[in-house]
């Protein structure tokens, strides 16, 4: 048997099976390397990320302005379609009041009734 529990001549293990069978000393005697390499380089990736942050925030700086531009669109037209037909029944219905002051005169009793009862 070999130091990281594999047979000679047997199918290597798969690294879940490695994995579940390793204990927490091994693992660090494995990623020591690379987390050797990774302390050696800190500073580097820590310029590299601090870098890549800053084109990224930049590449977005335009979709942050136009996404507020969209937002200011699509409530303007909520607005104008919310308050649309309100204007258009007001006009609607200061036609209708003019048009039936002009009239008054040729209703009937019945029709002026009707009329009052609606309006109170």
């Amino acid at each position: 048997m070999s130091s990281n529990g594999e047979t000679s001549g047997a199918k290597p293990a798969s690294l879940r099976e490695r994995t579940a069978k390793a204990t927490a000393a091994h693992i660090r005697e494995e990623l020591a390397p690379v987390i050797n390499a990774l302390e050696d380089n800190q500073a580097e990736l820590q310029s590299c990320v601090r870098q890549t942050n800053l084109l990224l925030d930049m590449q977005q700086q335009p979709w942050r302005k136009a996404g507020t531009m969209l937002w200011g669109m699509v409530v303007g037209a909520l607005l104008f379609a919310f308050l649309q037909p309100r204007v258009k029944h007001a006009n609607n219905a200061c036609t209708l009041g003019s048009e039936i002051l002009t009239q008054w005169s040729t209703l009937s009793a019945s029709e002026r009734a009707m009329i009052e009862k609606i309006v109170e």
